[in-house]
């Protein structure tokens, strides 16, 4: 599994859980904040996106990485903080 894969599933996973919860679709890049620039997105629903996330890629990771510096990691941050715990793992 590579960077690539996890940008693509974890921004699937924000996606779905956005929809579900009704919110507007907005566009989601390299950039997005999810904990502060996507609307109604917070703890609880990022625990449904990493449920979400680990389902698509069939892994189980120790800790939630959208609240690892308080929630202020762009999505490619979060992709990189994923991999590595991923490879540390291997």
């Amino acid at each position: 599994m590579d960077k690539k894969d996890i940008l693509k599933a974890l921004i699937a996973a924000i996606e779905a859980v956005q929809e579900e919860s009704g919110e507007e679709p907005v566009e989601i890049t390299l950039d997005t904040i999810p904990m502060s620039d996507l609307p109604g997105f917070e703890s609880l629903r990022s625990f449904e996106a990493i449920s979400v996330f680990e389902e698509k890629l069939n892994l189980e990771l120790p800790e939630n990485p959208f609240l690892d510096a308080h929630g202020s990691m762009s999505i490619r941050e979060l992709a990189e903080v994923v991999y590595t715990r991923i490879d540390t793992r291997n």
